[in-house]
């Protein structure tokens, strides 16, 4: 497995523990280029910035404790282990709240159904030497 699929991977487990992690999302920081952007599944709104994605999954998503289940990812280019610019794409499956909670208004709130999704998650790094770092991430529903 290329070094690349071996982050994602980790990264994908660390973002699905993060709710019942010690530090909760803080635990990503490590997978998180400082430019980071993402784009969220359930809204066509875009978080950008370490802080600030880190902020967002922190203060909205540990309590719905969200999950990101990738099924057949392809990297390219292919191979990725002598570049430092790549990407990861796939269909997988999210969960918007794989818990039940309650909101800030004092609504309840079911787990959600998972629902198909494509992903597109973009890599860099300086060097070949260096940990890959995601910069940008999208999910679609399908």
């Amino acid at each position: 497995m290329s070094q690349l699929l071996t982050m994602f991977e980790r990264a994908c487990t660390a973002f699905n523990n993060a709710p019942n992690t010690p530090g909760n999302y803080n635990n990503l920081l490590r997978y998180l280029h400082h430019d980071v952007t993402i784009k969220r599944v359930d809204d066509p709104t875009t978080v950008v910035g370490i802080a600030n994605v880190i902020y967002y999954l922190n203060s909205t998503q540990v309590i719905k404790a969200p999950q990101l289940i990738v099924a057949n990812s392809t990297e390219w280019p292919v191979p990725t282990d002598p570049e430092i610019r790549a990407t990861i794409r796939g269909d997988g499956t999210y969960q918007d709240n794989s818990v039940a909670y309650v909101d800030v208004t004092g609504a309840n709130h079911l787990p959600s159904n998972p629902f198909n999704i494509h992903y597109l998650f973009g890599f860099t790094r300086k060097t070949a030497n260096d940990f890959w770092l995601l910069i940008n991430a999208v999910a679609t529903p399908t």
